[in-house]
């Protein structure tokens, strides 16, 4: 019995916390990234207090709002699998596509989450590192299913993640509001391409952005959502 009790509570904890953390995003997107704890128990409906028995801080509660936002990340990616993307090239674009309609639903949380607006620093590299975890899995997939080696990919992962979210930076605080998304993609696509080309490289391949992926995206996406 106690046993179940357990089992019963581990999965309330983890449907709690989920709920919890959509509600702090809708709180981050309605309010801005310096929204307190008190602001998101409201857009929760709950005490204050209660969101501290789920999330022991807010970096707690920062992190699993991270982990939703790679949810809808990964979503993308199925999604571009669905769209029968085929090609190296196709699959940059659709991700980068993805990614910049991301940002325009939620830039807050955007800003939130990559440059840790509201604790400078620390969250704002994790955050930075956990993206690039998952860039660096599909870089290895691409490069392995090419028959290279995949060395280095984290290095190149970070390179994308900088020039992403530093493209991304500039084009959500421009004077004018960000370009459309297709204009977003099209200034940053070539960098993308040119740092996998780089990886391609020390791999020992030569990168053919048309050619086929054949069986490789759904190894991309099982890739992605399989821990480390």
């Amino acid at each position: 019995m106690a046993d179940a009790r357990t089992e019963r509570w581990a999965g309330h904890r983890v449907e709690m916390r989920r709920q919890l953390a959509q509600s702090a995003m809708r709180a981050i997107e309605r309010i801005g990234p310096q929204v307190s704890m008190r602001e998101i128990a409201a857009e929760a409906k709950v005490p204050k207090p209660t969101i501290y028995r789920f999330f022991k801080d807010k970096a707690d509660l920062a992190s699993a709002i991270a982990d939703q936002a790679k949810e809808d990340v990964i979503g993308e990616l199925v999604k571009a699998r669905q769209a029968s993307v085929g090609t190296v090239g196709e699959l940059v674009n659709v991700a980068l596509t993805g990614y910049a309609a991301l940002i325009i639903g939620h830039p807050n949380v955007f800003k939130f989450l990559l440059f840790g607006i509201d604790s400078p620093g620390g969250h704002a590299l994790e955050n930075s590192r956990a993206i690039a975890n998952e860039i660096a899995k599909i870089l290895s997939t691409v490069l392995e299913a090419a028959g290279g080696r995949s060395h280095n990919v984290h290095l190149y992962a970070g390179m994308v993640v900088g020039v992403v979210t530093g493209a991304a930076d500039w084009w959500m605080n421009g004077e004018s509001g960000p370009d459309p998304v297709d204009s977003f993609v099209a200034h940053v696509e070539p960098a993308v391409r040119a740092i996998t080309e780089l990886a391609g490289r020390e791999a020992g391949l030569d990168i053919d952005f048309d050619a086929p992926l054949a069986g490789a995206v759904p190894g991309m996406i099982a890739a992605m959502a399989t821990p480390e």
